[in-house]
Order: C-alpha cells, then sequence, then structure tokens
C-alpha cells in the first residue's frame, strides 16, 4: 500500500459513515436546514465562555440548541470558548456554525443560561408547551448556555409542529438517543491535526496486522480541570468491568485499545493488563 492509498483511509470512512448516516436519515429534509443556516437573519448560539460540564454535558446542550435553532428557524452558531476554541479540534461539516464577528456585543439579544440557576426548571417546564417563537421575535440573536438534554420536550411543543412536519423529524426519532449522530455528523469534522493522529493511528493498525480499534471513555470524577468536579464512587470497578467485557467479547485476538480517561489509576492499570 503507498502514500497516497494510505492518506485516503480516514477520508475514506469518514464519507462511508456519512453515507451510512444520509441512508439511515434520508427522510430528513436537509434541503431545508441548510436553508435556514443559509437564509436566517437572526441566530441562535451555544455560548460557552466559562466551565459548561464535561464534553458530554456540552454535546448534550449543543445538541439541544441546533435542534432549538432549526424549530425557530434560525441561524445556529457554536462560540465554544474555554478550555480552548473548539475549532482548534473540530471545525464545520455540512452546517457552517462559526461565530460572526462581535456577534455578542449586539443590544438586540437574549442570554439564555440553565446552568446551575433557578432558571433551569423552569425553562424545561414550559419550552413544551410555550410559543417560543412569538416570546422571542423580538430578539435577533439568542445565546444558549446550557448542558440539558431539551430535544424530546421541544419537539413535543404544539408550536412547533409545522416546522417538524416540513423537516420530516418522526415520532420515534424525537430523542438525544435517536438524533444524536445526525446531529454529530452534520455539525462537525475533525481538523487536519485530529484527521493526522488518525490516520496515524490506522497506519500502526495495518503494519502490525491488528484488526480493530476499542475505545475506552472511563470517567471516575474529580478531574482537576473541572473545577468542584464531584467524584463518582459507583464507578471504581468500572475498569476492572471493561475488561471482563472485552474479554468475555473480544472478536479479534490483536485489536488495539484506544483509552481517554480522567483517571491516571485507571491507564496505569490498564498499562499493567
Amino acid at each position: 500500500m503507498n502514500k497516497t492509498e494510505f492518506d485516503s483511509i480516514f477520508k475514506t470512512r469518514f464519507d462511508q459513515r456519512l453515507f451510512r448516516l444520509g441512508q439511515g436519515f434520508s427522510h430528513i429534509n436537509i434541503d431545508l436546514l441548510f436553508s435556514i443556516q443559509r437564509s436566517s437573519t437572526k441566530t441562535i448560539t451555544y455560548y460557552c465562555k466559562t466551565n459548561c460540564g464535561g464534553w458530554d454535558d456540552r454535546l448534550r446542550g449543543i445538541n439541544s440548541t441546533y435542534i432549538l435553532s432549526i424549530l425557530l428557524q434560525r441561524r445556529f452558531i457554536i462560540d465554544m470558548q474555554y478550555p480552548c476554541q473548539l475549532s482548534e479540534f473540530l471545525i464545520p461539516n455540512l452546517i457552517n456554525w462559526i461565530p460572526k464577528m462581535n456577534l455578542n456585543r449586539q443590544n438586540n439579544s437574549l442570554k439564555l443560561n440553565s446552568i446551575n440557576n433557578k432558571y433551569q426548571s423552569e425553562f424545561y417546564s414550559n419550552i413544551s408547551s410555550i410559543n417560543l417563537i412569538k416570546l422571542w421575535s423580538s430578539y435577533d440573536n439568542i445565546f444558549s448556555t446550557t448542558n440539558k438534554d431539551y430535544i424530546t420536550p421541544l419537539l413535543k411543543n404544539p408550536f412547533f409542529k409545522s416546522i417538524i412536519s416540513k423537516i420530516n423529524i418522526r415520532l420515534y426519532e424525537s430523542t438525544q438517543q435517536e438524533l444524536f449522530p445526525f446531529i454529530f455528523e452534520i455539525l462537525f469534522k475533525p481538523t487536519f491535526i485530529i484527521s493526522q493522529q488518525l490516520d496515524n493511528l490506522f497506519q500502526q493498525i495495518l503494519f502490525s496486522l491488528n484488526h480493530s480499534i476499542i475505545s475506552m471513555h472511563i470517567r471516575l470524577g474529580q478531574n482537576p480541570s473541572i473545577p468542584k468536579d464531584i467524584k463518582l464512587p459507583y464507578r471504581q470497578l468500572l475498569v476492572k468491568h471493561i475488561i471482563e467485557f472485552i474479554d468475555q467479547n473480544l472478536t479479534y485476538l490483536n485489536s488495539s485499545i484506544f483509552v481517554t480517561t480522567d483517571s491516571i489509576q485507571s491507564l496505569e492499570y490498564l498499562q499493567k493488563y
């Protein structure tokens, strides 16, 4: 296999995944999603300039805010500045969410912050029933700081019935779990440096005759990079349980293991295993 052939491995896998996803969600009116993003003069921004939780929390907030943007028929933007710019790792794929210059300095804006305050429960209880289009019609720009899953109540809101019908989101899809892969793929693709790292990983697998990559995400809590992060004591045996699961279900004996974790002890345990 020459270098040109190898260089195309990650892109080929990425395109194949996008194609399969397109088949699974072929009923969704993606042209309408593109039209909303291109033509809308009003915006809604997922906004994070301080601690907004971990990556999983942020993804919930991003997904919920994107669904809200298409229901409100507003241009969607991501402005994640903490702990670094999101665009250092992920860039737009099919939806261009790059922030406009000085958007957050405009006066005609509404700031919604549902992290760690009393507004969170009020917002969650109201979004399934109130006319958000009318309520926020006077604001050109909305900034949403959240780490919660609002997709199901939003898609139950009768005031969004018409646009939901046009987009053709089906009832069984009205959850974060079902819509996550679609939203993630149309929003994101890795930057060149991330693609390079993945290509290097694929190269190691090819040359060592490994057949698969097993990915682990081990979250035990009290991460020193997350202020006030709580310890999750019920996860102390998580590494042991993951290893047991892999041993019982491993298909290829020469598989590689990729680990992300907030626990140095867990990493050291895996390295010794």
